[in-house]
């Protein structure tokens, strides 16, 4: 992968002050367990991966005291960093990393350091968003053409592209008055099934994300609790992916928005 453009927590790395490359992006260690269970054909399937180790090699170009300093404040800032590059084919993708340890060679510029991401995928830095247009009872899509026929608007659907290569979480949003809706990815399979009911001032925010899984009524009530025991979280595949929403009763200003950031490992 040809790297054109590497920033770490803003500070850009490939500029005439800094020149650094970045090793282990696409590097992964994956545990599997095929089998748990002492019964054939019974199975969890688990699949972890594991954080990955990245190596940042580069030097300082300048004996500009205030371009090294710039550089250790980040270096020896703890917590999570944001790693950002621009990979010819790929776009601009951000990792998130912890730096582990750093070394100088024989000249104190030259620098490398090993880095952690725990969270292993890239994500992209622009999320798509798709609004699941409604539909009618007599099966009536918008926009329409004429002549057409008058239903009930029932729900919706529409679809929504992952750009990574690695399964990815959406945000739904849900506004307006309907009651009980079922999300569903009708490309993986996966439905949702919510037991609340919603008025018309309404949002509900359901954060299908693995890190921040919640349902949210308003911004801040959690109502994780309306999700059946049957759902599951849906999930977007690489490519494009089929979403329907469908409430068993509707109401004023219902709508139902996606917001998905394709991933990579």
């Amino acid at each position: 992968m040809k790297i054109i453009g590497l920033t770490l927590n803003g500070l850009n790395l490939m500029i005439a002050d800094y020149f650094f490359t970045i090793k282990g992006l696409f590097d992964f260690d994956k545990n599997i367990v095929t089998n748990d269970l002492f019964i054939d054909g019974q199975s969890f399937n688990r699949s972890k991966i594991n954080g990955k180790v990245l190596v940042l090699n580069g030097i300082i170009k300048t004996w500009d005291p205030a371009k090294i300093a710039a550089l250790n404040q980040i270096l020896y800032t703890g917590g999570i960093k944001s790693l950002v590059a621009n990979i010819v084919g790929l776009g601009v993708l951000t990792a998130y990393v912890e730096v582990r340890s750093r070394a100088e060679g024989g000249d104190s510029r030259k620098i490398s350091m090993q880095l952690l991401m725990p969270d292993p995928y890239l994500y992209a830095q622009n999320t798509s968003t798709t609004n699941l247009s409604p539909v009618s009872g007599s099966g009536l899509n918008y926009p329409y053409t004429y002549p057409i026929v008058y239903g009930t608007v029932s729900g919706g659907s529409g679809s929504i592209s992952n750009a990574g290569n690695a399964i990815a979480y959406p945000v739904i949003t849900i506004t307006g008055a309907c009651t009980n809706p079922v999300i569903t990815n009708t490309t993986t399979g996966e439905a949702m099934t919510l037991n609340i009911s919603l008025a018309q001032t309404d949002a509900l925010v359901i954060d299908c994300r693995p890190a921040t899984r919640s349902i949210k009524l308003n911004g801040t009530t959690n109502k994780i609790g309306v999700k059946t025991t049957a759902s599951k979280w849906p999930s977007c595949q690489p490519g494009v992916n089929n979403l329907t929403f469908v409430p068993a009763t509707t109401g004023a200003g219902m709508s139902c928005s996606v917001a998905l950031t394709g991933r990579w490992v």
